[in-house]
């Protein structure tokens, strides 16, 4: 004969023991044990049914902009007090396409510049935009993307035009240029050409040897306007234009919270630089391989 014990009341819970052979059946709801414990399902069970936890609030930081126009919340103008620089920075259309000019050709001695007004990590980034190159003889002096250590207005605007390209002075960072014009100052290989830069706050933009690595040299770059990829994960950087793999594995300046954004200058020779769609995230934890 089998014996059926009920227990009843104080709980939601129904539980039935049946003896010889334990028979349970009830309701969902766990009986507290003396140890304040739960004869519930097991933790790790329960656990492995969690969701993952949600990402680190500001863990990603992404700028999609087609760069059409400055939008000046986003974006502090670099102008260039010492010259007339005609307006430059800023966004312009020419047919279908509007992106933000740099530099024009015919405007000499001349420099410009945008960068993000609000800090980004430099732990790690992808970073996608377009440029174009128009110049018809006699080009100078380049075009950059740069990272930067710093936010500050003031110190970006303390740069100068010619192959100092518009970086500022006394700021450390990296950055990939387009070189028009071969300097001895720099030891420059043959123009046009990219650069992987290095900058030392302790020296003049454009009075040493920055190039980290230069590529070999595009004298079609004026032909049609070209895309580029930036990847940076510890530390090294992979440089990708128009599908194509030029460098990897180059080890930049990284890590640090500071700006991105891009400058032109021109010198006795000239030439017009332009600059649309960036798409970029900046990554203050764990990037993705």
């Amino acid at each position: 004969m089998r014996r059926r014990f009920a227990l009843l009341g104080g709980s939601s819970a129904i539980v039935v023991f049946v003896a010889c052979g334990l028979e349970l059946r009830g309701e969902g709801t766990s009986i507290g044990l003396p140890d304040g414990s739960s004869d519930g399902a097991p933790s790790d069970v329960a656990a492995a049914d969690q969701e993952p936890p949600p990402p680190t609030p500001g863990c990603v930081v992404e700028i999609d902009d087609a760069l059409g126009g400055i939008d000046e919340t986003r974006w502090m103008r670099i102008l260039d007090q010492e010259a007339d620089s005609q307006g430059l920075p800023k966004g312009e259309t020419v047919g279908t396409q509007s992106h933000i000019v740099l530099a024009r050709e015919g405007l000499q001695w001349a420099r410009a510049g945008i960068f993000l007004r609000n800090a980004v990590p430099t732990n790690a980034f992808d970073i996608a935009f377009d440029f174009a190159l128009v110049c018809l003889g006699g080009c100078a002096d380049g075009f950059a993307a740069a990272w930067l250590e710093t936010t500050s207005e003031q110190a970006l605007g303390n740069a100068n035009d010619a192959h100092a390209l518009g970086i500022p002075t006394g700021v450390r960072g990296g950055a990939v240029a387009i070189d028009l014009f071969k300097n001895s100052e720099t030891n420059d290989d043959q123009t046009p050409n990219l650069q992987i830069l290095d900058i030392d706050p302790t020296k003049q933009p454009g009075d040493y040897d920055w190039s980290v690595q230069s590529s070999q040299t595009f004298p079609t770059i004026y032909a049609t306007g070209h895309h580029v990829e930036l990847r940076l994960r510890s530390s090294a950087l992979k440089l990708v234009m128009d599908g194509i793999t030029l460098r990897e594995g180059i080890v930049v300046p990284s890590g640090f919270e500071g700006t991105f954004g891009f400058v032109g200058a021109t010198g006795n020779q000239t030439a017009t630089m332009v600059v649309h769609h960036l798409k970029a995230k900046f990554y203050r934890c764990d990037a993705p391989p």
